[in-house]
Parts: C-alpha cells; structure tokens; sequence
C-alpha cells in the first residue's frame, strides 16, 4: 500500500469516527480497529489524534491544488475568488461545526497554525484581488495584501461564529457580503 494512500485512508476513517461520535470519545485504537491497522501503522503516518484535525486544512488546501484549474477557468476574477473560497468553506461544512470547534479549541490552548495563511494560497487569491482591482471588479484603494488579509479575518470569524452557533448561519452568503463591502466589488456573475 502507497504511504499517501494510507495516510488518506485513515484521516478517512478517523473523519468519518469523528463525525459519528465526536472527537473526544474516539480513541486512536477506535481508528485504527475501524481502519483494519495496528497502532505502529497509524503512528507511521500520523502524528496523533490531534494532529488529524489540527491538520485539516492542510487536506483542504491539497484539494484546492487539484482544482485550481477549474477556479482559473472562471470569467472573472470576482468569481475565481469567490470558487476558492467556496472550497474551503464547503469542506468545513463538510466537516461539520462540532469538528471545527474542536480544532478552534485546540488551537487556542495551543497553536497548531490549523488556521495560518498556506503562502502559496494566500499568493493564489492576492494575484485574483489584485487582477480584479485591475479589471475593476474590486475598487477598493487598499493594498492588496490589506485587503486579503481583511477577508481572511472575516473568513475566521465567520468561522467561529458558525461553530459558536452550531451550523445555523449562512457562512457563504455572510462571507461574501462581508468581502464584496470590503473589496468594494462590483459582482460580475450571479451566485
């Protein structure tokens, strides 16, 4: 079996425990019984219990890798923006707001960066903003990096406040509201 194969088949398996159960009352054994490995296994390809959430948006962010091309294809630079986010927005839902506490909760005993910029990304969304303001799609004058880091923020707070309220907020809707006042965009396609 491939290291890479391995190591997703268990952040499989250990997602779908959590989300089962909760991330408190699954234990590595758990994953590992419902994974068919031995603890030697699992502790080869990952760190800890902890880690496989603490790591989560490191999955979320191989996944965009694999999409970009189609976050490219869009017309707009408004709406490349908008598909990138909707990615990682739509993998937390996936992961549901309990899980997404949890991993807010460990970040704030200790920080695990689960929520630190990625630089490529962060490089990906700066060249959309500032080709957008560009094209005037986004006619704020703040720098670009001001205005990336302005998003990201609201990103994590909405974050939080959709766990805090336990998946009854629309994260896209509010996201977007938020960051079409802060880019001051000029929508150029009907979500």
């Amino acid at each position: 079996m491939k290291n890479k194969t391995t190591r997703e088949e268990i952040l499989h398996v250990a997602y779908d425990c959590f989300k089962a159960k909760g991330f408190d009352e699954v234990s590595v054994d758990d994953i590992c019984r419902k994974a068919g490995i031995t603890k030697p296994t699992f502790y080869k390809y990952i760190d800890s219990k902890e880690s496989i959430l603490t790591s989560y948006y490191d999955e979320v962010c191989q996944d965009i890798y694999l999409h970009f091309s189609h976050i490219v294809q869009a017309d707009t630079y408004y709406e490349q923006f908008h598909l990138f986010y909707d990615m990682i927005i739509d993998r937390s839902i996936e992961l549901g707001p309990k899980l997404i506490a949890k991993m807010l909760d460990l970040n704030l005993s200790k920080d695990f960066n689960s929520f630190a910029t990625r630089d490529q990304l962060s490089k990906i969304v700066e060249v959309f903003i500032d080709k957008g303001k560009k094209a005037n799609e986004f006619q704020s004058s703040e720098d670009t990096k001001t205005l990336y880091d302005a998003c990201n923020f609201a990103f994590l707070g909405l974050e939080y406040k959709w766990a805090v309220k336990q998946g009854q907020l629309d994260w896209k809707q509010a996201f977007y509201q938020i960051t079409d006042a802060i880019l001051q965009a000029k929508p150029t396609y009907k979500r």
